[in-house]
C-alpha cells in the first residue's frame, strides 16, 4: 500500500490532471472564510453551520467539522477528530505526519484502519489550522475496504484535502 505521505506529495503534482479527468464543484464556507472543492462523484448530503457531509452513497464519505479554538496545533486538531470519530471501532493508526503549510493552512493527517457496522474500512483524518484565525477544522474521509478501490480512495482524500484554502 502506498504511504499517504507520498500520496499527498504526488497529489500536489497530479491535482491538475485529476481536476480535468473528473469534474469538480467549488464550495465556499463564508462563515469560516474557506474555499474547497469536491469531485462530482460526491454529493453533499448535509451542509450546516456545524458540519458538511459529502458521499458517493456507496463506498466513500467525507465530513468537515469546524470549531473555534486558536490554542490547538494541527496535530491536536487531527487527534480531536480521531477521538471524536466514534462510529469506527477497533481503530488502528497506520501512519501519521505533518502535511506542512498549504493554501493558508497548516495540516496534519492520521491514516488508519478500523470497523464500522461490522465491516472493515480505512480512514484519513486531517487536522487543519489557520494560524491567523481561531477557526480550525478536521476532515474525515472513510471508505469500505475494497482492495481494487483503496488506492483511488486514498488519492481522492488527498486531492480533496489539498483543495482547502483560506479565503483572502
Amino acid at each position: 500500500m502506498k504511504a499517504l505521505k507520498r500520496i499527498v506529495l504526488v497529489a500536489a503534482v497530479l491535482f491538475a490532471v485529476n481536476v480535468f479527468a473528473e469534474g469538480w464543484q467549488d464550495w465556499e464556507w463564508n462563515d469560516y472564510s474557506i474555499d474547497f472543492s469536491l469531485p462530482d462523484s460526491l454529493s453533499v448530503t448535509e451542509a450546516s453551520e456545524t458540519r458538511l457531509v459529502a458521499t458517493d452513497k456507496k463506498n466513500f464519505t467525507m465530513t468537515v467539522a469546524p470549531w473555534n479554538d486558536a490554542s490547538l496545533t494541527e496535530k491536536q486538531v487531527a487527534y480531536k477528530g480521531y477521538n471524536n470519530y466514534t462510529a469506527i471501532t477497533a481503530k488502528q493508526i497506520l501512519e501519521e505526519d505533518s502535511m506542512g503549510d498549504f493554501n493558508g493552512f497548516k495540516g496534519y493527517y492520521i491514516y488508519g484502519y478500523g470497523k464500522s457496522s461490522g465491516k472493515s474500512l480505512y480512514f484519513v483524518i486531517v487536522g487543519l489550522i489557520n494560524p491567523n484565525s481561531a477557526a480550525n477544522f478536521y476532515l474525515t474521509f472513510a471508505w469500505w475496504d475494497k482492495a481494487s478501490q483503496n488506492a483511488a480512495f486514498e488519492q481522492m482524500a488527498a486531492d480533496i484535502a489539498l483543495t482547502f484554502k483560506v479565503k483572502e
